[in-house]
């Protein structure tokens, strides 16, 4: 298959996705008052979000089908989406992809706050420490993402050594030894998985 066919036969399967998502979707009113707010607060065009939303809420989430697994994929998806601020700060005005991506992470963080905090999401999640809240209520507010990075990593700091703390000393041997990112990999799956 040429690449050319490859790009479309890509777009096809995107396209079909999307218009699986916006059917489970369209009678969810929370998540639509959330992207007309971010859309409205960010000046940025809906359908370009819009064509992002299935990468970090799935249908399956939405329809509560799969729940854990799929909650447990977005809140990753989020959190490392928010970590690279430059998705946005470098590229918003010029409308890039990457810009939209983060704006999507951010609505989609504000679904998730709305509809599952403290409910299916322990209260001990780092993505939703207060710091972490009051930088997303910054960045719609003055469009700068950077406080957002900032406030997410002191929050998986703490998060990362509070679980290291808390495990017996072998397992706290073998968590020591892991690189950075799967430590706070490790500490996001324990602290934000679905009780």
């Amino acid at each position: 298959m040429t690449t050319q066919n490859q790009t479309v036969v890509e777009k096809e399967i995107e396209a079909e996705i999307l218009n699986e998502w916006l059917e489970v979707a369209k009678n969810n009113v929370v998540i639509w008052r959330i992207i007309d707010g971010v859309v409205d607060m960010l000046m940025i065009d809906k359908n370009e979000l819009i064509k992002y939303m299935h990468k970090f809420l799935s249908d399956s989430l939405l329809q509560d089908a799969r729940r854990d697994i799929a909650l447990e994929d977005a809140i990753m998806r989020i959190a490392e989406t928010l970590m690279d601020y430059e998705m946005w700060d470098a590229y918003h005005e010029s409308r890039a992809p990457s810009a939209y991506r983060y704006a999507t992470a951010v609505a989609a963080w504000l679904y998730l706050f709305a509809t599952s905090y403290g409910g299916d999401i322990p209260l001990g999640c780092p993505l939703f420490d207060r710091r972490v809240v009051a930088s997303i209520t910054e960045f719609l507010a003055t469009r700068t993402a950077h406080t957002i990075h900032e406030a997410l990593q002191e929050a998986l700091v703490d998060a990362t050594w509070r679980l290291v703390r808390s495990l017996p000393r072998e397992r706290r041997e073998v968590i020591l030894k892991m690189p950075r990112e799967r430590r706070v990999e490790e500490a996001l799956l324990r602290f934000c998985s679905p009780q």
